[in-house]
């Protein structure tokens, strides 16, 4: 698949960033999508502050008459909570930290890797194209899902993922991607298989 050439300006950024050797295959800004995603986290922050509400309610109620045998229980309590309530503020401010970052990221396939790239100070993220197990698209979000493989690969255990949101026309880039690796875009049997395949023997024995 031929991606679009990316822009000048964005190809000197990238140029700088690229290893001995590396080829730039397509650059391009992120996509609007790229906040949609924080409405999610926004959903999830209302269970999180919800959580946290308990175990500070218990620490406040008791907080004017502690005894001495209250104290470490007390403390742990307060520490879950505030815990959580900052998890929840995260989260919530999630959508707005979206907003001011999405303008200044840019993304970048190479025949090595798939970058996310802030203008202003570098790198964010940078995925192996090697290192890829799994992949999968989420179009609403601009997302490419890519699994990195885990210890138990062959069952999906222990895999983690990294989720790059907002790609201007994800599929295409997923596309490109399995067209350079031989992971198909989807889960399931097929893509495991051909994720196993492209393991060294000594590897697949490991996972035995």
């Amino acid at each position: 698949m031929t991606l679009g050439e990316p822009h000048a300006s964005d190809q000197v950024l990238v140029d700088a960033l690229l290893e001995p050797g590396e080829t730039l295959l397509h650059a391009a800004p992120a996509a609007a999508s790229m906040q949609r995603a924080g409405v999610v986290a926004l959903a999830y922050s209302v269970p999180v502050f919800a959580i946290s509400w308990f175990p500070l309610r218990m620490a406040v109620s008791h907080l004017g008459t502690p005894r001495g045998d209250d104290l470490p229980p007390l403390l742990v309590f307060a520490a879950v909570g505030l815990l959580f309530a900052a998890i929840g503020l995260r989260l919530l401010f999630e959508p707005w930290r979206r907003h001011l970052l999405y303008p200044h990221v840019v993304y970048a396939l190479t025949d090595r890797r798939l970058l996310q790239i802030d203008r202003r100070s570098g790198p964010i993220h940078s995925f192996g194209l090697g290192d890829i197990w799994q992949m999968k698209v989420f179009a609403p979000f601009g997302r490419i899902r890519l699994w990195r493989r885990g210890l138990v690969s062959g069952t999906g255990k222990r895999a983690k993922f990294r989720d790059f949101d907002g790609v201007p026309d994800p599929a295409a880039v997923a596309q490109a991607i399995a067209e350079l690796t031989g992971v198909p875009v989807g889960i399931g049997q097929d893509a495991v298989a051909a994720s196993v395949a492209q393991m060294s023997p000594e590897r697949r024995a490991r996972l035995r």
